[in-house]
């Protein structure tokens, strides 16, 4: 299989070989990695992403027109381009995953030589963006996106972030020291989470992998990290579940960077679902609009503390915001696009 290249005016030296190096033997990296491509490329998707607006927004003149579009997130402090590194593989198979089948045709899994991607992490702080380690996940290539993150952070003078369903507890402490922000997944309750993760061992616990995934979640917020968490939303999802899960965060929030949460509705699931992630509790069928605004409101009363956002589209402005049981962005409401 062919490597992913960078282009040719991008073959210089790396600006500290020697740590380079260092970290190759180490942590004893291979010579390449599985990474998920778009379009042919690695690294090219730039998306904007805040896990830290929140704590700007009150106090920024202007940032009120951002969350309606009409502003630019490049002008709120605590808000940044993330350029993705999207990892090929993950321990999980969630069946909503877009790329389990669904959608991304054109991407592919193709191996990226380690230096070829230190080289892109050097190139994307240049130009002002900030390393998003995805995938997939990253903690299925624990020791290279560990190096990633340290080379930014030690080398580059530049933390940072990941995307990451938050069962890798041992290695998201590993990589703590190295992020500014990153994005966990709570993806269901104890019920609900192992067939919403794709989990089908039958020896596995709900609660314990409930558990892991707050364990995950509580290090990144006492290890002071933005923090977004993201929970899929489908129509057999209830009240009482996100009142549940609402509690947890609730008591794991730190009080000077509390816990963002996302609610991302999702399109039905378009592939057969086998046999074993088949559950009365998890239908895969897309939610209502306003059963969705409805619930996080009433969370949002009981939890007024916790804000939440509600996933519209991959675009600047695509989020309905509610903090203290009101939307702060009414005019957005009637955009759902759902992922």
């Amino acid at each position: 299989m062919p490597y992913i290249l960078l282009d040719d005016n991008n073959q210089e030296e790396l600006v500290d070989e020697k740590y380079f190096l260092h970290l190759l033997n180490d942590l004893s990296l291979p010579e390449s990695v599985l990474m998920l491509r778009h379009q042919g490329v690695i690294g090219k998707e730039v998306r904007r992403f805040n896990p830290g607006w929140w704590y700007s927004y009150q106090k920024t003149p202007g940032s009120e027109k951002l969350l309606s579009g009409k502003g630019s997130k490049k002008h709120v402090p605590g808000v940044e381009t993330l350029r993705i590194f999207s990892f090929g593989s993950c321990q999980l198979a969630c069946p909503y995953c877009k790329r389990d089948m669904q959608e991304f045709a054109e991407a592919s899994v193709a191996p990226m030589r380690i230096r070829d991607l230190f080289r892109l992490a050097e190139r994307t702080v240049r130009e002002g963006e900030r390393i998003r380690l995805s995938g997939g996940d990253p903690s299925a290539f624990p020791r290279i996106s560990l190096a990633i993150a340290r080379y930014s952070t030690e080398v580059l003078g530049h933390k940072a972030s990941i995307a990451h369903h938050s069962l890798a507890p041992n290695w998201l402490k590993s990589i703590s020291p190295y992020l500014l922000s990153a994005a966990l997944d709570l993806k269901g309750t104890p019920d609900t989470i192992l067939a919403v993760a794709g989990i089908v061992n039958r020896h596995a616990d709900g609660n314990q992998i409930f558990n892991t995934a707050l364990k995950g979640i509580r290090l990144a917020a006492e290890s002071g990290i933005l923090l977004d968490v993201r929970t899929p939303v489908f129509a057999s999802t209830t009240l009482n579940d996100m009142r549940l899960l609402a509690n947890h965060l609730c008591e794991i929030a730190v009080a000077e960077k509390p816990i963002f949460w996302t609610w991302r509705p999702y399109k039905p699931v378009k592939h057969e679902i086998p046999a074993e992630y088949r559950t009365p509790l998890v239908s895969w069928e897309a939610p209502e609009k306003e059963k969705v605004m409805e619930m996080a409101i009433k969370v949002s009363r009981l939890f007024p503390k916790l804000p939440i956002g509600i996933k519209l589209a991959w675009n600047n402005a695509g989020m309905i915001y509610i903090h203290g049981a009101r939307i702060i962005n009414e005019d957005m409401r009637m955009g759902w696009v759902l992922d």
